[in-house]
């Protein structure tokens, strides 16, 4: 019956080994997830702010065209 106990331990402890590498690899595979994520947001946020700096020179354009059509006006 010793026998019998050790190799249910042994069982056991594979068992619990078993599982901490299954959760050590669930860990690493979120850790990863995460890391995709937050790459992801960062081009995000570059994106917009590429998108918001284009808006500003396109609204400045518009600005100086306005300018130049209103200073063309007067002149004539």
């Amino acid at each position: 019956t010793q026998r019998a106990e050790r190799e249910k331990l042994l069982k056991e402890q594979e068992t619990q080994r078993a599982e901490r590498e299954r959760l050590i690899k669930e860990q690493e595979t979120q850790r990863a997830e995460q890391e995709r994520l937050l790459k992801e947001q960062e081009t995000q946020r570059a994106e917009r702010e590429r998108l918001l700096k284009e808006q500003e020179t396109q609204r400045a354009e518009q600005e100086t065209q306005r300018a130049e059509q209103e200073r063309f006006l007067k002149e004539q």
